[in-house]
């Protein structure tokens, strides 16, 4: 009888190591590099798109930022394997310092997109690995909470980079010293890394290398023996959050505010106010799910308050407590889709050595979620003639399917 994902054994017994804590804030400060880079982009678009003559090619400023992603999700994973986590970790943050000072050095549109592309890696990257490197660490106990703190890197770093990055350009008039600043945190976030990540105990060499042969039989496993349904259905429901949250209201909402007549400063700190309610969100969800014994139903509430929250938010029609309202809405529960999918991969995916796999899988959704949701509001605003239609056009169905297909997820 198959039982929702939900259904997770109590294992009170089991005991955090307490350097699994020392694990989440590094690999944390580490994954943070990807929303800084990311976020430097939204709040000064008007910027960028009158210097480089975008006009409507705005959205390939972050959607190229994704969409390396997309194609790295399932290799890195496998490359993470191959060449251990930490490996794939100093070339993804190494890859964005160098995206980062090739922006800092643009003359055109291209070569600001190629920095943005090299950016992606790390989002490529993370996006797998970091997962998987926290919930190795952790027992089912308390990996909710674990992968719910960790999955505040990107509202953290959309709430922190909305409200600074107006705060420096409006310092200096230069968008550089924006890049400057973000080359300069993940230069130290790779130093971070570096002195302080290890590998649990029992995944060291050592340690396999002295696995008993049944110990070695139950660790078989590989590409397909991690696949299933399940993975796919939470796939499609992580492609559609991400589309509808990250790659459309997080991208887009500080540039409907202006074009609402907002300035760019109180357009940057509502935006930043809605990314910091995602982080009590996500900590939040992942920490609830864990008492309730169930991932399922958290994600779906959390997919039914963004759809009323993007309406209102995209239908305020001027009226100030609409539009804190809809911020409230959409920031303070969908988070919980973040946080519950990737706590459910460890226990949709047991053997540890093949839950990459299953973090590749939220990794491609997360890519390829937030490269469409990057594109598709800025094109379908002009055919629809209003924010408001194509928001509503766009978000309303595909959060109905995400619904769908969280209730299809399941577990033996």
């Amino acid at each position: 009888m198959a039982a929702d994902v939900a259904a997770m054994p109590r294992t009170g017994e089991e005991k955090t190591p307490g350097y699994a804590w020392v694990i989440l804030i590094v690999v944390f400060l580490a994954s943070f590099t990807v929303p800084v880079n990311f976020f430097k982009v939204p709040t000064i678009a008007p910027v960028l798109i009158e210097q480089f003559n975008m006009g409507d090619n705005f959205g390939w400023m972050m959607s190229m930022f994704t969409f390396i992603s997309i194609l790295l999700s399932f290799p890195a994973a496998g490359l993470a394997k191959k060449f251990g986590m930490r490996i794939v970790t100093i070339v993804s943050i190494s890859a964005a310092i160098a995206g980062g000072l090739i922006g800092v050095f643009a003359v055109n549109m291209p070569m600001l997109l190629f920095g943005r592309f090299l950016e992606g890696l790390c989002m490529g990257f993370f996006g797998v690995i970091a997962p998987a490197m926290i919930t190795q660490w952790f027992p089912r106990k308390t990996v909710g909470l674990a992968a719910g703190i960790w999955s505040i890197w990107m509202p953290a770093g959309g709430a922190v980079m909305s409200a600074v990055v107006p705060i420096i350009f409006g310092a200096t008039n230069s968008w550089q010293v924006v890049w400057w600043v973000a080359i300069f945190y993940s230069a130290i976030a790779l130093v971070l890394f570096l002195v302080f990540y290890r590998v649990p105990p029992d995944m060291t060499k050592e340690a396999l290398a002295n696995r008993s042969d049944e110990e070695r039989e139950a660790a078989k496993g590989g590409f397909k023996r991690a696949m299933s349904l399940s993975i796919i259905f939470i796939g499609i429901a992580f492609v559609i959050y991400n589309l509808c949250n990250n790659g459309t209201v997080n991208t887009y909402l500080p540039l409907y505010l202006q074009d609402k007549s907002i300035d760019m400063q109180t357009a940057g700190l509502i935006a930043a106010l809605q990314l910091a309610l995602a982080i009590v969100a996500n900590a939040l969800g992942g920490f609830v799910s864990d008492r309730l014994g169930t991932r399922k139903w958290p994600m779906v509430f959390g997919f039914a308050a963004l759809m009323v929250g993007t309406w209102m938010i995209f239908d305020f029609g001027g009226s100030v407590p609409l539009l804190l309202g809809g911020v409230l809405i959409a920031g303070l529960f969908p988070g919980a889709v973040s946080a519950c999918a990737t706590a459910a991969i460890p226990e949709l995916i047991p053997n540890k050595e093949d839950q990459g796999y299953g973090m590749a899988m939220l990794g491609f959704g997360a890519g390829v979620g937030s490269f469409i949701g990057g594109l598709a509001l800025g094109w379908l605003n002009p055919v629809f003639g209003s924010w408001e239609m194509a928001a509503h056009v766009l978000l309303v169905p595909l959060i109905l399917i995400g619904i769908v297909a969280t209730l299809f997820v399941k577990v033996r």
